[in-house]
């Protein structure tokens, strides 16, 4: 235990320091945007092209959403945004999300700073967990650690959507929960899956949660292949449905939202594959800022997805280590499914034409 809370301190302050700005008076909100937004302040005021649904969506969503808990009001209608807004039933309010308590005696600012975060923390940790499971040394899971904890898709996601980590950062602790109940059948640990696999329903992201459980029920089947019907892989499953059930409470009304919305009568297929990234993105693996970086004003890769939603970078040293390891371990199972997995979201993510002239659209 005395290890744990050591390595979670360590974690805790490595977080911090990401974010040692706040610490000094700073707000991490991008609010010059706020002016920008009328014409004849667009070409004066300086301001960095990133974080534009920070301030426009989710630190008023929160602003509404905390004020009127604290005032005993359940948040579901919003008058101050269009002409009225179902705040509730929007998925991406993130209304039931349990570390949303700390906005109920926080001040604004700090509980949005908290929630900015706590994804490294959590995630971190977790993770730390989830591979001292593996029987991995200390020294191997704190790297491994720091490498999902602090990855670009943790950090340039939330600095323009705030909720999509809390979505991903109950990965690890699903999985950890996995491992240990499959190691001494211990109920508990299903209901910290269902709890963790309900808290990322809740996040408030819903496509980031249905890759996190595409995953997590694949390694399920890949570490139970041979037991697939057996008493311990059926428990694990009712812990998913359990996940579910408990997130009824925003699921519903996001589906009753949904169903009736204008949007889902438009077909996103074109859409989609316009965000699919050119295979000349591979070179962002080496480089993250390769075609530049919005918050510069020199960003040129082209195609519909932005910085942030094309972020392939892990880090050279995770890079080389992964690579080694998987020539070393080819023949092993778990380095395998792990290849694999990661081979089909990659080919899933790219777009096999147009390489290295022209557009991504």
């Amino acid at each position: 235990m005395k290890k744990f809370f050591i390595v979670f301190s360590l974690l805790f302050i490595l977080s911090s320091i990401l974010f040692w700005p706040i610490f000094l008076g700073k707000v991490n909100l991008n609010s010059n945007f706020l002016v920008t937004f009328y014409p004849i302040f667009n070409e004066n005021l300086p301001f960095k092209a990133t974080g534009v649904d920070q301030l426009r969506i989710y630190f008023p969503f929160y602003e509404f959403a905390t004020g009127e808990m604290k005032n005993f009001v359940l948040p579901i209608w919003n008058p101050y945004a269009f002409s009225g807004h179902p705040h509730m039933a929007d998925f991406q309010s993130a209304v039931f999300y349990p570390l949303n308590i700390f906005g109920l005696f926080l001040p604004q600012v700090e509980f949005w700073h908290l929630m900015r975060i706590f994804p490294l923390i959590l995630g971190t940790f977790f993770t730390f967990l989830f591979l001292k499971s593996l029987n991995l040394k200390n020294l191997s899971a704190i790297f491994g650690a720091i490498t999902f904890g602090f990855s670009p898709f943790i950090l340039t996601w939330g600095e323009e959507v705030v909720m999509s980590p809390h979505s991903i950062i109950w990965l690890p602790l699903m999985l950890w929960a996995i491992e240990k109940f499959l190691i001494n059948k211990n109920k508990k640990y299903i209901l910290i899956l269902s709890l963790s696999g309900a808290f990322s329903l809740l996040g408030g992201y819903i496509q980031t949660t249905i890759y996190v459980y595409i995953f997590v029920i694949s390694y399920v089947v890949f570490k139970n292949w041979s037991k697939l019907f057996s008493k311990a892989t059926l428990i694990i499953f009712s812990g998913f449905i359990f996940s579910g059930l408990i997130a009824l409470i925003q699921l519903l009304p996001s589906a009753e939202l949904f169903t009736n919305a204008a949007r889902s009568q438009i077909t996103l297929t074109e859409t989609l594959f316009d965000f699919l990234l050119p295979l000349r993105s591979f070179i962002t693996y080496l480089a993250p800022d390769f075609f530049g970086n919005p918050a510069t004003w020199n960003f040129f890769r082209g195609g519909s997805a932005q910085y942030y939603e094309g972020i392939l970078f892990i880090g050279i040293a995770t890079l080389i280590f992964a690579t080694y390891w998987i020539f070393q371990n080819f023949r092993d199972k778990m380095s395998l499914f792990l290849l694999v997995f990661a081979l089909i979201s990659l080919s899933t993510r790219l777009k096999s034409s147009n390489t290295f002239s022209g557009d991504a659209s």
